[in-house]
C-alpha cells in the first residue's frame, strides 16, 4: 500500500471519529532516522547541504547532520569507532582499511578526477620559487596530507614517473588547512592542496601550480564518496538505501544546476565568497561507480566485486550505473593511429579499447558492452 494512500485512509478514519486528519498523519509516519556524517571540508561533499536545504532528506524521512574532519583517514575512524554512521573522504582510505579487516564498505560515490587540466587539487609552490619541475623537489621539503594517505601515495607515483626517487623528498604531514601558512612562511617548498584552499593559495598571488598528479598518473579516477560500517548497513539497510538516494538526488541536482546556482551551493557549504568559487576548479561530481583505464579482465572482475557487494547489501545489482573511462585514439591507417598514440601516452595499448580505426573502436566497445559496461567517459587529448 503507498504511503499515499494509508494516509488518505488514516484521514478519512480520523475524521469520522471527529480527529484532525494532520494528527493521525502524523503519526503514521515513524520518527526521522538520525544520520551523523563525518566529512571532509572540501567542495566534493557539497551535495550534503543541498540534500539538506531541498528537503531530499526530509523527504527520505532522515534528519542527517555533519561535522568536518581534517582528513579522510579520520572519517573513516569516526565511522569504525561509532562516533559517526557514515564518513565522507577519499577513496583511499577505506580500501586500505577494508584490507586491514575493518568492515568499512563504501555506500555511496561522489566526486572523480576532472577529465582535463586544470584539476581541483593540485601541487603548489611559491610564486617567485624556481622549483618548476618534479626534479626540482629532490631535496625539498614537501606535503601532501597524511603519510600513506592518498595524495602522498600518489606523489609518490607521479615523481618516480618523471624520473625522481621518492626518497629524495623529504615528506610531512599537514593537514590541507594549514598548507598555505606553511609554504609561505617557508617551512615547505611544496604542498598538494585541494578546493577550496588551492584557489585560496593561488588568489593571494603568493602560490602557482606545477602539476595536477591524480590526472597524470589515473585521469577520471574515483576520488572521493560515502562510507560506512557494512555491520551498520546490513543492521539499517533502509536508512542505508534512503540516504544513498537523497546524496544521489542531490548529486544529481548540482550536476544539472546552471553555473550560477552551483557556486551558490558550493559557496554555502564551504563558507567561501562566491567569487572565490566562480574561481574554483571543482571536481566532476558523480553518482556511478567508474573504472578507468583498465583491461577488460580488470573491468569485469572490479564490477564483479562491486555486484556482489550491493547484492549482499540487499539492493539490486542493477540499481548502480557501471562505466569506464578511456582515452580516445582513433586514426584511419596504423601510421596515424601511432603518430597519435605516442602524442597521448606511448604506453597505450591493446587493452584501450578506443585505440585503432573508428570501426576497430566500435567493436572493441561491444566486448565491454557485454561485460556490463554501461557508459563510457571519452578523453580527447590529440585532437590534431
Amino acid at each position: 500500500m503507498s504511503v499515499f494512500r494509508t494516509s488518505v485512509i488514516w484521514g478519512l478514519v480520523a475524521a469520522a471519529a471527529g480527529l484532525a486528519p494532520h494528527a493521525a498523519m502524523a503519526q503514521s509516519r515513524p520518527s526521522p532516522a538520525n544520520i551523523r556524517v563525518a566529512v571532509m571540508p572540501v567542495t566534493n561533499f557539497t551535495p550534503l547541504v543541498v540534500a539538506r536545504d531541498k528537503g531530499f532528506f526530509t523527504d527520505e524521512n532522515l534528519n542527517v547532520t555533519w561535522t568536518t574532519v581534517a582528513q579522510g583517514g579520520i572519517a573513516v575512524e569516526a565511522v569504525f569507532g561509532g562516533s559517526a554512521e557514515i564518513g565522507g573522504g577519499s577513496i583511499f582510505e577505506p580500501m586500505v582499511a577494508r584490507g586491514n579487516g575493518l568492515d568499512i564498505v563504501f555506500l555511496a560515490a561522489s566526486s572523480r578526477i576532472r577529465p582535463e587540466k586544470p584539476d581541483n587539487s593540485g601541487l603548489a609552490v611559491r610564486t617567485n620559487d624556481t622549483i618548476k619541475t618534479a626534479k626540482d623537489l629532490v631535496g625539498k621539503k614537501v606535503s601532501a596530507g597524511l603519510i600513506n594517505g592518498p595524495n602522498y601515495v600518489h606523489l609518490r607515483e607521479w615523481l618516480q614517473r618523471n624520473g625522481v626517487d621518492p626518497a629524495s623528498v623529504e615528506f610531512l604531514e599537514l593537514p590541507f588547512p594549514q598548507m598555505a601558512d606553511a609554504l609561505f612562511q617557508n617551512r615547505l617548498d611544496a604542498v598538494w592542496n585541494v578546493e577550496p584552499f588551492l584557489t585560496f593559495m593561488i588568489r593571494s598571488g603568493n602560490a602557482r601550480v606545477i602539476a595536477y598528479p591524480y590526472q597524470e598518473n589515473v585521469p577520471h579516477m574515483d576520488i572521493t564518496g560515502y562510507v560506512a560500517k557494512e555491520s551498520w548497513v546490513k543492521a539499517n539497510p533502509d536508512a542505508a538505501l534512503r540516504f544513498k538516494r537523497a546524496i544521489e538526488r542531490a548529486t544529481t541536482h548540482l550536476i544539472d544546476a546552471s553555473t550560477e546556482e552551483r557556486n551558490d551551493w558550493v559557496a554555502k557549504y564551504s563558507g567561501a565568497k562566491p567569487e572565490i568559487v566562480a574561481a574554483m576548479n571543482l571536481p566532476q561530481f558523480a553518482t556511478e561507480f567508474n573504472v578507468a583505464i583498465s583491461p577488460l579482465d580488470t573491468v569485469k572482475t572490479q564490477f564483479d566485486r562491486v555486484r556482489a557487494a550491493v547484492d549482499a547489501a540487499g539492493r539490486p545489482a542493477d540499481s548502480m550505473t557501471y562505466s569506464v573511462s578511456y582515452p580516445v585514439c582513433a586514426g584511419r591507417d596504423d601510421a596515424e593511429i601511432s603518430r597519435r598514440a605516442s602524442a597521448i601516452d606511448p604506453e597505450l595499448g591493446d587493452h584501450h579499447p578506443l585505440v585503432g580505426t573508428p570501426g576497430e573502436i566500435v567493436d572493441n566497445l561491444a566486448l565491454f558492452v557485454e561485460a556490463g559496461v554501461q557508459r563510457v567517459y571519452l578523453q580527447l587529448v590529440d585532437l590534431s
